[in-house]
């Protein structure tokens, strides 16, 4: 669950800080109260591409960050960050974004550098956003493995297997390589 969220020279925030309670949140304001800057920042903190004009005007970087809380799931989230060697000591996770005005986002999760693709992997595992459409999800494959995944009691299990899938993949297009080679080496001795 997301418990807070801090904005930093984003768009026209300044510095702001949102504590969520336990349970059903909702934003409310008038048009123009920045109630779409909010949802974008966190699409930001998620993975979402960034461009250098987020960054509020004479600024030097935007801050994005979120502290997540995880009674159910903690473990089977733990694993995929120990697996990338992040630290995980207590069931908070915080995911932090970096725009700066020049130069690459940094992505960090509990203060450790990360990928955008792994970030992007994680934040799939722990958010959902929803919007007009999004029904049409439910006939996508990919989809509904992902709710079964995220339904499964066993999710130590699930991380396990695909961690297995994983390496027989790396396995597999190693074998065909080496097949690749092979008839190519033929080939080359024919002549």
């Amino acid at each position: 669950m997301l418990s807070t969220l801090k904005i930093q020279n984003f768009i026209i925030i300044d510095n702001i800080e949102i504590d969520f309670t336990s349970g059903f949140n909702v934003l409310v304001g008038e048009t123009g109260s920045g109630k779409s800057i909010i949802v974008e920042a966190l699409m930001l903190l998620f993975g979402a591409k960034s461009t250098p004009d987020l960054v509020r005007t004479n600024a030097t970087k935007a801050i994005i960050e979120g502290s997540f809380y995880f009674k159910n799931n903690f473990q089977y989230l733990a694993n995929i960050l120990t697996s990338e060697n992040i630290d995980c000591y207590s069931d908070e996770i915080i995911i932090r974004r970096e725009v700066p005005v020049k130069g690459s986002t940094r992505c960090f999760i509990n203060d450790s550098p990360v990928t955008l693709s792994l970030l992007k992997y994680f934040s799939k595992t722990i958010v959902d956003f929803h919007s007009q459409f999004d029904q049409q999800l439910i006939v996508n494959r990919n989809y509904q493995l992902s709710v079964l995944d995220k339904i499964s009691p066993n999710k130590t299990l699930l991380f396990q297997h695909k961690k297995t899938f994983k390496e027989f993949s790396e396995i597999i297009e190693i074998q065909n390589n080496t097949l690749e080679k092979k008839k190519v080496l033929k080939k080359e001795k024919k002549f």
